[in-house]
């Protein structure tokens, strides 16, 4: 399309708009300088996001850590207190497995009726159906590499009953 332009020189716009031209770099450093700050705020954001996560696992590794020196503070104890019980039952035997042992190695015929445990030395009364019954449990305590010293302290046969009672006493080894 062809323009007239019939106004005189003076009156006629410039070809040149320099309102546009100062106007459109001063718009574009405006959009410019607008995303570095939006990318800031956004870096900012972002930052600050993430130092909360990190607040919150150190935290939990915090307590984490806690538990874990309290549990290494235990079992340090634990093992303290196991060295002070090994260094008291060193060499000994305890009462227990003792007589669980003489309780396996028991006859049918003989059942006690009795247990006295004092300084390595075991008292027993029971009661037995015969002599030979008793004399063969003792027999056998005899030959037991656990007990030292076995002796018949009494050993009757009353009347008016059938069993033959009688009373005991063992020395145990390691005790």
């Amino acid at each position: 399309m062809i323009r007239i332009n019939l106004l005189p020189q003076e009156q006629r716009p410039a070809r040149w708009d320099f309102r546009r031209i100062v106007l459109m770099p001063i718009l574009a450093l405006i959009v410019v300088l607008g995303g570095i700050y939006s990318f800031g705020e956004y870096r900012i954001w972002q930052s600050e996001r993430q130092l909360l996560e990190l607040r919150a696992r150190t935290e939990s590794l915090r307590q984490a850590e806690n538990n874990m020196k309290t549990s290494q503070i235990k079992q340090a104890q634990l093992v303290e207190k196991q060295k002070v019980l090994t260094s008291l039952t060193s060499g000994k035997k305890s009462w227990q497995t003792t007589i669980t042992y003489l309780g396996s190695a028991m006859p049918p015929q003989i059942w006690l009726t009795d247990l006295l445990a004092e300084k390595g030395v075991l008292q027993m009364k029971g009661m037995s159906l015969s002599f030979p019954d008793l004399a063969n449990f003792i027999r056998k305590l005899e030959q037991d590499e656990r007990i030292s010293d076995a002796s018949v302290q009494k050993a009757e046969k009353p009347d008016s009953e059938p069993f033959t009672r009688f009373e005991l006493s063992l020395r145990i080894k390691g005790m």
